[in-house]
């Protein structure tokens, strides 16, 4: 566990894992995503609201806003040097410290420098510091919807590097071209779908 529990969090018991492999394509690490069938409904309230999927599978985002949230670091910068400044390590990586990352989605000619497999997509700005980390892999990519929904609209892969001098956008595997499979292996599932 990182750190203390947050007071807001929920605890939830998952009934079942489906792995989604053969829904993403397999060169994109489809085998490591699941869904989580939980074991009890989950109430959403003013804090707790739900993530929904793009409206159709030919959505596009490039030009907006995406928060990207992940836990950031190398996986070579793994220990860091306590606060106390003693030169003691403690046992916290840099995978610990959760953050969210507002960056802009780009179009697919400024993606073409790390773009790989048949649905990449890619946020940050071309030319500066990549900011998006290898253990940031698996981390939700998000926009806001016109009517305030949340939109799930990637996973992040695990092709990126934010060593110092890495440039450009980071490479993300998008939902929308992906929703068939998505929509069929939740049939008979509730899940939100943004209007």
């Amino acid at each position: 566990m990182c750190g203390l529990p947050d007071a807001a969090a929920i605890n939830m018991s998952v009934a079942e894992v489906q792995p989604l492999s053969g829904t993403f394509p397999s060169d994109a690490d489809g085998d490591d995503l699941a869904l989580l069938l939980l074991a009890s409904p989950v109430r959403f309230s003013a804090t707790l609201r739900p993530v929904c999927l793009p409206p159709n599978e030919r959505s596009v985002y490039t030009g907006r806003n995406a928060m990207v949230v992940g836990f950031g670091g190398n996986d070579t910068s793994a220990l860091v040097a306590s606060a106390g400044g003693n030169g003691t390590v403690t046992g916290f990586t840099e995978r610990c410290r959760p953050r969210a990352l507002l960056q802009p989605v780009v179009a697919s000619r400024e993606c073409a420098s790390v773009s790989q497999g048949p649905s990449p997509g890619c946020v940050g700005s071309p030319g500066l510091q990549q900011v998006v980390c290898p253990s940031d892999a698996g981390s939700l990519i998000q926009v806001r919807g016109a009517r305030g929904e949340v939109q799930l609209i990637g996973v992040m892969s695990n092709t990126n590097n934010c060593t110092e001098g890495e440039t450009g956008p980071a490479q993300f595997t998008l939902t929308a071209p992906n929703m068939r499979g998505l929509l069929r292996r939740m049939a008979g599932s509730c899940f939100c779908a943004a209007p």
